[in-house]
């Protein structure tokens, strides 16, 4: 066995001479300090859209239990162990509401660690973005860690949420803001769906930009992006262009 004159030569040989294999060996050996390690969760802001109410939407749980038992939260959990951070969220999410996603669906945001967020204790959550389109009919029901679960207008949202998870809401609604205006329609694609008419192309940006948008003005800001399918028509019976994107 290899012998050192000090502690730190020893360090130095196995961290920049040894094999992998020996440097792993050696450093499972070693008495570390044990520094305070954080729970991780993840949270699900699940967006989509409506055309009974024309109007953005949130799913949100009612939390059965302690901590804040009562009020509305995003769904989600703990990670374990063995799991990344979009499988923990696929696997929360179908436990709690009974949806389930694929990877792809998922965009992930930079985490929230403020040490004093949770009172249970140090816990670190990771904010998971999905859309979800007008014609995916997927039924939320509420898990056995809910009271109940309901979709949430942007308009119409809880004064009051769980820990910090309306600010987090706040957070990811600016993002998708932020890609809209640099993406275009592209960073709302799976909102909007495969085909879609300009009434719901408007209804979606003045839920989600929470102002007034022209409608006439639609097709010549986008027309780079918009594309003509056909028609059908609407709720007046009057033919509507039924669009996509290009």
């Amino acid at each position: 066995m290899k012998t050192f004159d000090n502690r730190a030569d020893e360090r130095r040989y196995y961290e920049e001479e040894a094999s992998e294999a020996d440097y792993l060996t050696w450093y499972h050996q070693q008495d570390w300090p044990e520094y305070p390690k954080p729970s991780v969760t993840v949270d699900f802001i699940l967006l989509r859209y409506s055309r009974q109410t024309a109007e953005l939407e949130c799913l949100l749980i009612r939390r059965k239990h302690h901590p804040w038992r009562g009020q509305y939260a995003l769904a989600g959990g703990f990670v374990e162990p063995h799991e990344d951070i979009v499988a923990a969220g696929i696997r929360e999410l179908h436990e709690e509401t009974g949806l389930t996603l694929s990877p792809k669906q998922i965009k992930q945001l930079p985490a929230w660690s403020k040490p004093d967020r949770d009172p249970r204790g140090w816990v670190i959550t990771n904010p998971l973005v999905v859309q979800l389109g007008p014609q995916e009919g997927q039924e939320a029901l509420a898990g056995d860690d809910a009271q109940s679960l309901s979709w949430f207008g942007l308009s119409d949202l809880p004064a009051v949420m769980a820990c910090d998870h309306k600010e987090i809401l706040a957070y990811a609604l600016d993002t998708v803001r932020t890609r809209l205006a640099t993406q275009g329609l592209y960073a709302i694609q799976a909102l909007l769906g495969d085909q879609f008419t300009l009434a719901d192309l408007q209804a979606i940006l003045e839920s989600l930009l929470g102002h007034k948008v022209v409608r006439s003005n639609l097709k010549r800001n986008y027309r780079d992006q918009l594309v003509i399918l056909g028609t059908q028509k609407n709720a007046s019976g009057r033919p509507a262009e039924v669009l996509g994107l290009a």
